[in-house]
């Protein structure tokens, strides 16, 4: 098993796309949540929907403090809430660590492609810039920092 890069930061490396890491703990599940929410742009209905899980189960991950449970969520839980973002999950026992993998690799792209790309993406910043929201903002550093090399 390749070894998870550091808590809290999400690079990419050749042979696997990290999204998310995390301690495998209740305030690491929490941080996946709120993530994945932040992510997507959803609140907890509608990720207990696309996860198969019911709302309390995410009501009680969020709302539950690491004093309050006695062990963190099970990997089921965790592999559904990875399928929201297209996403599985990976488990390092020796550090105590989960991390979400991107389940496919992203194409490769030449800087021409990849000057391309960001000029369209600035165009469209520019058109929209007194609407675009912070999560639109976000999502689009995310695009371009997992298209970078």
């Amino acid at each position: 098993m390749h070894s998870l890069p550091p808590i809290g930061i999400t690079v990419r490396k050749k042979e696997r796309n990290f999204l998310f890491t995390a301690p495998y703990t209740h305030t690491g599940v929490q941080q996946l949540v709120r993530w994945i929410m932040d992510s997507q742009g959803i609140g907890q209905f509608e990720l207990s929907k696309r996860a198969g899980l019911s709302p309390a189960a995410v009501f009680q991950i969020l709302n539950k403090s690491e004093k309050q449970v006695t062990r963190p969520s099970r990997r089921s839980t965790l592999s559904a809430l990875a399928q929201t973002v297209g996403a599985e999950v990976q488990f390092d026992s020796a550090t105590n660590q989960f991390a979400l993998v991107q389940k496919y690799d992203l194409p490769e792209t030449d800087s021409k492609d990849l000057g391309l790309l960001l000029t369209e993406i600035g165009d469209w910043i520019i058109s929209r810039r007194k609407r675009m929201t912070s999560q639109e903002r976000d999502r689009i550093v995310r695009v371009v920092k997992a298209v970078l090399p």
